[in-house]
């Protein structure tokens, strides 16, 4: 689980039935809860978010699915870590207070994930479909009843063919979308599954029809949002979605590169005896600090490269090595010891560099904090591969990066750009500097 999920460790069930007597009647003389029982599934529901959350008892239908609220919340906490990380002023501290806005596409009768969202971070503001006018109407009573219509905008789509709104329901920009799809591609295909289980289920399975099958199953599902993502593109910071198969995963990556996506993640969710996926990807070129899932690297990079270096001077040796290249290098205003740096092209292979001496040589200088350009109509403009330029306006850059050293080790992390340039990078930074260990 999540390291910030409050039931990664022992759930106390018997303490539960204490805080919260509805609860009592399903846990036995041995402290346990029979998941198979439906009815116990939908009271831990309501009695965690009680006690944890002081939200108001969900009203779940029982022929609808019951949200196991530990699972939901890893999905949104890994959203928040995603956000945080890459849509933030890089140079300075997370601001968890701004304001945020998210789509939950397909929320269910518990609209679990606005509701938790809401709750988390006061700030957030979500947007949440629904589809089944069965679990619409349980939906908006849940938020009503606990006092979020000013912060749910709960939307019931006019067509099963478009996902997303084209005008975003007048929002000019959405931070991420959400979603959990229906798994499986027939009921027929659902009922193999579940008969193929060396073991029972973990917990009961209330969902309708509507909640667990689509057709062409979940790949061909959170395709859609890829096809509708490819119109709407940086007015969405981030699209994400769960996925119930290791093996979807690795098919649905494989689609966002057959588009030209390259930066994406992906994460593995450990529930229990349960797993589940996610993968979230975005148009724009700020990479988000997060681990990653193994095999689902964009390029095959990890992003993140640490070694050993000298246990004395590494601010030295970090501006010296930079300082010829011609990197904008600035110190992070809330961390000592930790570098922000952009930088435009490769200026330090051995091709670069003798390109580089070339272009001197003919009078050419390209300095990378200062480059001159011409628009279309001949006026000389000035670009500054930094985050922002003169004038306050974000700007492109080939590639960004953190260094940040601790001790006697030296960590690179890929924040923004071009990932085969980072590669690059930090590869040519751990020759310069590793010691042998």
């Amino acid at each position: 689980m999540h390291p910030r999920n409050p039931y990664r460790t022992y759930l106390d069930f018997r303490k539960l039935s204490i805080d919260c007597p509805d609860f009592a009647p399903y846990v036995d003389a041995n402290s346990k809860v029979n998941f198979h029982d439906p009815a116990a599934v939908r009271c831990l529901a309501q009695c965690l978010l009680k006690r944890d959350f002081a939200l108001n008892k969900l009203e779940l239908p029982e022929d609808r699915l019951c949200p196991m609220i530990p699972n939901r919340i890893d999905y949104i906490l890994w959203i928040q870590d995603v956000i945080d990380t890459s849509s933030c002023d890089i140079l300075s501290e997370i601001d968890r207070t701004r304001q945020v806005v998210g789509i939950d596409i397909g929320t269910g009768a518990s609209a679990i994930y606005p509701i938790l969202a809401c709750t988390l971070r006061p700030s957030w503001k979500m947007y949440a479909t629904e589809i089944d006018s069965h679990s619409y109407a349980f939906a908006e009573t849940n938020i009503e009843s606990n006092h979020l219509t000013h912060r749910i905008n709960l939307r019931q789509p006019s067509s099963s063919t478009q996902l997303l709104p084209s005008d975003l329901w007048g929002e000019q920009n959405i931070d991420f979308i959400m979603c959990n799809p229906p798994f499986y591609g027939s009921f027929a295909a659902l009922e193999a599954a579940t008969a193929a289980k060396t073991a029972p289920p973990n917990s009961a399975c209330t969902g309708s029809e509507t909640e667990m099958v689509y057709e062409g199953g979940e790949v061909a599902f959170v395709g859609r949002i890829l096809e509708e993502s490819l119109a709407l593109r940086t007015r969405v910071k981030w699209y994400s979605s769960l996925f119930g198969l290791r093996s979807s995963v690795d098919i649905f990556i494989g689609m966002l590169k057959e588009k030209g996506i390259e930066n994406y993640t992906a994460t593995e969710m450990h529930l229990g005896k349960t797993k589940r996926w996610a993968v979230a990807w975005s148009f724009g070129d700020r990479r988000p600090v997060v681990p990653g899932l193994q095999g689902c690297y964009p390029h095959g990079i990890r992003g993140e490269v640490e070694f050993t270096v000298k246990n004395e001077g590494q601010e030295e040796m970090v501006q010296s090595l930079l300082k010829d290249g011609g990197f904008l290098l600035t110190t992070l205003k809330s961390r000592p010891r930790v570098w922000y740096g952009e930088v435009r092209e490769d200026t330090w292979s051995r091709a670069a560099r003798r390109k580089k001496a070339r272009d001197r040589a003919a009078g050419m200088d390209m300095d990378q904090q200062f480059i001159t350009d011409k628009k279309g109509n001949g006026e000389e403009v000035c670009e500054y591969p930094s985050t922002y330029n003169e004038n306050g306006e974000e700007v492109f850059v080939g590639m960004g990066f953190t260094i940040e050293v601790v001790e006697d080790k030296m960590k690179i992390i890929w924040r923004r750009g071009d990932g085969k340039l980072f590669e690059s990078f930090a590869g040519m930074v751990k020759r310069k500097l590793t010691v042998d260990v």
